[in-house]
């Protein structure tokens, strides 16, 4: 698989969680933390990459994250 579409399917799974992964970080948010993340890599080369920011997650992953 292409780092791209690595990379696609990592923000569709970022999109599809977005609301629960934004509840279960709510404590988080009460504090200063503006922008928070997490990153799960496997071995098989695939990752989670969960942001409350989507854009910046679009951002990161056409721009920066080429699985290398």
């Amino acid at each position: 698989m292409r780092p791209e579409e690595i990379n696609l399917q990592a923000y569709k799974y970022a999109d599809s969680t977005f609301s629960k992964f934004n509840e279960i970080c709510a404590p988080i948010f009460e504090t200063k933390i503006k922008i928070f993340a997490y990153f799960r890599f496997f071995k098989n080369g695939r990752y989670i990459y969960l942001c409350n920011e989507l854009n910046w997650l679009k951002f990161c992953l056409d721009n920066v994250h080429n699985n290398e």
